[in-house]
């Protein structure tokens, strides 16, 4: 028969899991911990209000200013044209200028083509031409080759 050896037993106490601590526990321990003051309440009177806000001065306006350093005389200032590398290019730009593609579009042999003014046309002699209305486009039935059948 062959011997089996068992694992002896831990003695260490079971793992006991913590409490969780979530934030609407706490919130509901800090405010059954706090008694109801009769004098801390929300209303104030009027009065009250107005006098705080004029007491009250503003953080921004409490500190002073940093005094100002003596200004030196401004002079202007000589344009300068700007230094762009764009002819320095490892390969030259693929797009033409407007105005050699305008003069490839008109070309040696471009013609302008232009008709004559109407005369007509400036005396308001005639007026413009309308359509009559057609007919009213009457319905018809479908007829599909199953329909044969």
């Amino acid at each position: 028969r062959a011997c089996v050896v068992l694992p002896s037993r831990s003695t260490k106490p079971l793992t006991m899991p913590d409490e969780p601590n979530l934030r609407t526990s706490k919130r509901a321990h800090r405010e059954c911990d706090q008694a109801p003051e009769a004098d801390h309440t929300p209303f104030k009177p009027l009065a009250v209000r107005v006098r705080d806000f004029q007491s009250k001065t503003p953080a921004r306006f409490r500190s002073r200013a940093a005094p100002l350093e003596p200004s030196r005389t401004l002079q202007p200032t000589q344009p300068q044209e700007p230094h762009l590398l764009t002819t320095a290019r490892a390969r030259p730009s693929q797009m033409k200028p407007s105005w050699m593609l305008e003069e490839e579009q008109m070309g040696p042999n471009h013609q302008f083509h232009a008709h004559t003014l109407n005369q007509e046309a400036l005396a308001g002699g005639r007026a413009p031409a309308y359509l009559e209305p057609g007919a009213p486009t009457v319905a018809q039935p479908f007829n599909f080759v199953t329909d044969d059948r």
